[in-house]
């Protein structure tokens, strides 16, 4: 890319875009989108004084630097997400110019469309633990979200962003493939294993990724530890949890490292 196409892109950046106000994915009972005096959720930001801003109504403002919050041109703010990473803010895309369209199809650039993601690996089914959880296009918040999950359906998850935290998902029942969050800082467990019983506290990915047989994320995250790895799991302790998955290559590849590992007696159990 060079220096005019960055400055274009940073230009393009800062100039006041229009929004709608949506509550389609959040499906909330309130009237509106409530102002804020910074960027932030804190209830001190909030504007108690001026009534929310209406669902489906639009607004023009500029990003922040993060994607999180839209300064508005008095001065305020509104949230783009919802801290439960739901979007609220959906930009509405300029159209195309006709020249542009025409250099495109000349020369047979393919259109912007969601194919969906394909996933490698051995797939695992997980429940919905919370109300609503973002189905999104991407690992991050700033990801466009594809719609929503809701409670007690079923989904299969695949591997694992660099950070661990989110993990590749395919709703088989709308065919659909994305990304969603495991946990929430804020409001625990987004998704637990399918007939697991629930673990309020967040998975270990090691244990995880050994369990449901994923070698080659195992061998991943294992290359990024520096320092001592902890394979102990709030359900138990890795080996014995891939063990049960009947997983030995998974348990063979943790026994070097494990922290205070145990030999395994040929009949399954820990050894003393």
């Amino acid at each position: 890319m060079g220096f005019s196409d960055w400055a274009k892109e940073r230009l393009h950046a800062a100039l006041p875009k229009c929004y709608v106000v949506a509550n389609s994915d959040l499906c909330s009972s309130s009237s509106g989108l409530r102002y804020r005096r910074s960027p932030s959720f804190s209830d001190a930001a909030k504007v108690t004084r001026l009534k929310p801003v209406p669902w489906d109504s639009l607004v023009c403002g500029t990003l922040e630097a993060d994607g999180t919050f839209l300064k508005l041109e008095d001065g305020y703010y509104l949230p783009v997400f919802t801290q439960s990473g739901i979007r609220v803010l959906h930009e509405i895309e300029r159209e195309e110019p006709a020249k542009t369209r025409e250099m495109r199809k000349a020369k047979k650039e393919p259109e912007d469309e969601s194919l969906g993601l394909v996933f490698s690996g051995p797939g695992a089914f997980y429940e919905v633990m919370s109300e609503r959880v973002a189905f999104r296009s991407g690992p991050s918040f700033g990801a466009k979200a594809l719609g929503q999950l809701r409670k007690g359906e079923e989904v299969e998850l695949f591997g694992w962003d660099e950070s661990g935290l989110w993990r590749e998902c395919v709703d088989h029942r709308l065919a659909r493939s994305g990304f969603v969050l495991l946990d929430h800082p804020e409001f625990g467990p987004l998704l637990r294993p399918k007939g697991e019983p629930l673990c309020i506290r967040p998975l270990n990915v090691l244990a995880v990724a050994a369990q449901e047989g994923r070698y080659e994320d195992l061998e991943r995250f294992l290359a990024a530890k520096e320092q001592e790895i902890d394979f102990q799991d709030p359900r138990g302790p890795a080996v014995v949890l891939a063990l049960a998955k009947g997983q030995l290559r998974c348990c063979l590849r943790q026994q070097p490292r494990a922290r205070g590992a145990q030999a395994l007696r040929p009949g399954g159990a820990p050894g003393v």
